[in-house]
């Protein structure tokens, strides 16, 4: 990893599992990258402070299809499960986060989303643009194993 920026940045990371944040906080000290790993569900700890403050959001959510009750039980146990159990279509967590981007980013802001191709990638861009304002478009496109993932960038025109 190197530094994305040269000014003074903060780097707000959030994790639902005690245990990735620990991960996430120690993959930055190997790489000299300052992370403040904070352990929460989402953004919601976060929101009044980092109102329209937030120049760069990236998420890389739970996204694999899976029972509701499932991704239920993963999101509540905060264990591993919840890093990839997404519900019916895999976007029962983005779907929540997706409510808070219009709040968080600058009006200059881009917001990152990986995506699987299940997740029906037009309609998640179609979604942002209406609620937001925000033009997706593909910036990264990767298969590893089975999973054919996408990373979507969204910006206002």
């Amino acid at each position: 990893m190197t530094p994305l920026l040269t000014t003074a940045s903060v780097y707000l990371c959030t994790d639902i599992n005690p245990r990735a944040s620990v991960c996430t906080f120690a993959t930055g000290r190997q790489n000299k990258v300052p992370l403040d790993p904070i352990t929460c569900d989402l953004s919601k700890p976060l929101m009044t402070r980092l109102r329209h403050c937030v120049d760069i959001i990236l998420f890389n959510p739970p996204y694999v299809p899976t029972l509701h009750e499932e991704s239920f039980h993963a999101q509540d146990s905060a264990g591993i499960p919840a890093s990839w159990a997404g519900g019916l279509d895999g976007m029962e967590v983005t779907n929540c986060f997706l409510e808070n981007i219009g709040d968080l980013l600058t009006n200059n802001g881009k917001f990152y989303l990986v995506a699987l191709a299940q997740n029906n990638i037009p309609e998640i861009c179609e979604k942002i643009r209406n609620k937001f304002n925000m033009n997706g478009r593909i910036a990264l496109q990767r298969r590893t194993g089975g999973e054919h993932l996408s990373i979507i960038c969204f910006s206002r025109s």
